[in-house]
């Protein structure tokens, strides 16, 4: 019996259609959702929020919920993801980014200032460049437009506010490598608190000086 050539292919082409209307449908159904983002414990424990800034990362820039999230949660957060914050916000409002850019700076300087071992801070450098590098060129096209920001930081009243534990950035230096390679827990790796409120005032003390070319 010999088939119809003209007939096969009407068949495979509605074949194919039903196949492509399923595939759609499975898409939008729960088991293909974008996952809900969660708030990981941010103790010591570092797993769970390298988890979350790699989702996020793998999200659109323009993703509302991931920048909903972020805002959200900016006081339990390490810096970094505000710095995420900023370059995410950037093409809709310049002045929000720089705002959250220079956020995440003072946080960051202040968690690694806490570590006892201050080569940790040395960690901080590099966050710009890996969660904001957009942000970072334009300011370094002229760092003065940080000013406005400064000022605009020094009105609010969390700027030290963040719950995180400094671990993200102590982690990163050498006695932490070291107890790392011989399996010792780092547990005694930030300074004493009655020492904070200096580093408070130091901090707050350079948003207040004008920064120059």
């Amino acid at each position: 019996m010999r088939h119809n050539p003209y007939r096969l292919g009407i068949i495979m082409r509605i074949y194919g259609l039903i196949l492509s209307i399923v595939f759609l449908h499975s898409l939008s159904s729960p088991a293909f959702a974008q996952r809900e983002l969660i708030l990981p414990n941010t103790g010591p424990d570092l797993s769970q929020l390298s988890d979350l800034m790699k989702e996020i990362q793998e999200r659109p820039l323009n993703d509302e919920n991931v920048i909903s999230f972020i805002k959200t949660y900016q006081l339990k957060l390490p810096p970094a993801f505000l710095y995420e914050l900023s370059e995410r916000t950037f093409t809709k409002n310049v002045d929000e980014a720089l705002d959250w850019f220079l956020l995440a700076n003072i946080r960051a300087r202040y968690d690694g200032l806490r570590c006892k071992d201050m080569t940790a801070t040395q960690g901080i450098l590099y966050l710009p460049d890996m969660h904001a590098g957009t942000v970072t060129n334009y300011i370094m096209k002229d760092i003065t437009v940080l000013n406005a920001a400064a000022a605009r930081l020094l009105q609010r009243k969390d700027i030290f506010s963040n719950t995180a534990d400094p671990w993200w950035i102590c982690i990163h230096g050498m006695r932490a490598v070291l107890d790392s390679m011989y399996g010792k827990p780092s547990t005694d790796y930030l300074t004493d608190e009655t020492e904070w409120q200096t580093l408070r005032d130091k901090l707050t003390a350079s948003l207040e000086k004008p920064i120059t070319q």
